[in-house]
């Protein structure tokens, strides 16, 4: 397998990674934009889907900046960005672990008790749910804005996605050398 494939649909994601994957490989599948997107045209164009990410470069700016993100995410709907993920995720768990990835806050979070336990709900209901690992779970250290495990999605906190899957490393051990990532950068919708 070259190390970087692009695909246009989610059934061709699963086409490739089944073609060229090794049994013992482990799926990271990058949630936001690559699964999910907002369902509000004002932040998927250009101009002003970075309000957001302002605010968040600027939070010291702002007294109540927990409580403005929590807010929004709160009130804010997504959307599949292709209606094949759900089938593509489950198939491929028959043969792999598949995990999310997202960076966000971890533990309470404003007006969100738990942000692990908020994205969960909302891929959930939108028919997603990932690979769980008992093993991995029991290293969460509970603090905020740790980078945590939890019931399949690999969250950040304030660490880096590779600084997150590097903190699970022991516990993924051979599985790291068949790593998959599967990003909006790669995959091209």
């Amino acid at each position: 397998m070259k190390d970087f494939e692009t695909a246009d649909s989610a059934e061709k994601v699963y086409d490739l990674i089944i073609k060229n994957a090794p049994t013992r490989a482990s799926i990271f599948i990058d949630v936001d934009d690559t699964l999910i997107t907002p369902k509000s045209k004002t932040f998927k164009q250009s101009s002003y889907n970075q309000i957001i990410d302002r605010i968040k470069e600027n939070k010291s700016s702002y007294d109540n900046y927990e409580e403005i993100i929590s807010n929004w995410r709160l009130q804010r709907k997504v959307i599949l960005i292709d209606e094949e993920w759900v089938k593509v995720i489950n198939k491929l768990k028959e043969k792999f672990s598949v995990y999310g990835l997202t960076q966000m806050n971890t533990g309470a979070f404003g007006n969100i008790p738990s942000m692990q336990d908020w994205r969960y709900k909302e891929l959930k209901e939108l028919g997603i749910e990932f690979s769980d690992n008992e093993k991995l779970a029991i290293y969460n250290s509970g603090q905020k804005d740790d980078a945590i495990f939890y019931k399949g999605i690999f969250i950040t906190g304030n660490h880096s996605k590779s600084g997150t899957l590097s903190k699970f490393s022991e516990e993924l051990n051979a599985s790291l050398l068949y790593l998959l990532m599967i990003m909006r950068s790669i995959l091209k919708m």
